[in-house]
């Protein structure tokens, strides 16, 4: 099964009512095929719904009808906004898994700030900002690691666009690599010729933000928080 299509099975569900339960998100979109799993998220001290949720089913047909049918569903006083849980803006060779990453976070923006600003969405077990080891200042670069992948997608959706400060760019949220798709990069870089890689550098074509937000996430060392 590829990547895109297990993507298509979560659908995020959101402006739902404040009082709607897992039980009755289920109900509402069991009519369109088998659901492995729904579920409201809550912020975690009050219990209180965030108003949004994911719904995933068994087959991708079943979720695109219920994309359809629901999407601009009137549900109460809200209008339901349905679509696939992976954001269009994801690469598609980067795989969902719990560890987020996220830029550009303001110089002065700490773990604990991050912590504050991520835990509303479940538990973090890791969290790291990164530094220049020469300067000791921040990179803006931060990872955020959740305990199951319904917390991490949460936190990707409600966390995106989110500005830190007024005049700061807005934040984007996305998956992390994984080890793998890591190793596959390396080794595709490996082979370009030697002229192709100093033309890059010397005239900026070929390269862009992403090359250094990945090398970022290769050199990442994430410790172990009890959050």
């Amino acid at each position: 099964m590829s990547g895109n299509q297990t993507d298509r099975l979560n659908l995020f569900v959101k402006y739902l009512p404040n009082d709607v339960t897992d039980e009755e998100l289920y109900e509402l979109f069991s009519p369109f095929g088998e659901i492995v799993s729904s579920k409201v998220m809550i912020e975690n001290k009050s219990g209180d719904s965030l108003g949004y949720g994911f719904v995933r089913f068994t087959k991708s047909d079943d979720a695109d009808r219920a994309m359809t049918a629901m999407n601009n569903y009137r549900l109460g006083n809200k209008i339901l906004m349905v679509k696939p849980s992976n954001p269009p803006r994801q690469a598609p060779e980067v795989i969902r898994n719990t560890n987020l990453y996220v830029k550009p976070l303001l110089p002065n923006t700490t773990e604990q700030s991050l912590t504050t600003l991520f835990s509303p969405y479940g538990k973090i077990v890791a969290i790291k900002v990164m530094v220049d080891r020469q300067t000791n200042s921040s990179r803006q670069i931060g990872f955020v690691r959740f305990s199951t992948q319904e917390e991490a997608d949460a936190a990707l959706h409600g966390v995106s666009g989110h500005k830190l400060d007024p005049s700061h760019p807005p934040l984007t949220v996305r998956y992390a690599e994984t080890e793998e798709i890591k190793q596959r990069r390396m080794a595709e870089k490996e082979k370009k010729p030697l002229n192709h890689q100093f033309n890059a550098y010397k005239t900026g074509q070929g390269m862009n933000d992403e090359v250094f937000d990945q090398d970022g996430e290769q050199g990442m060392e994430m410790q172990g928080q009890g959050a």
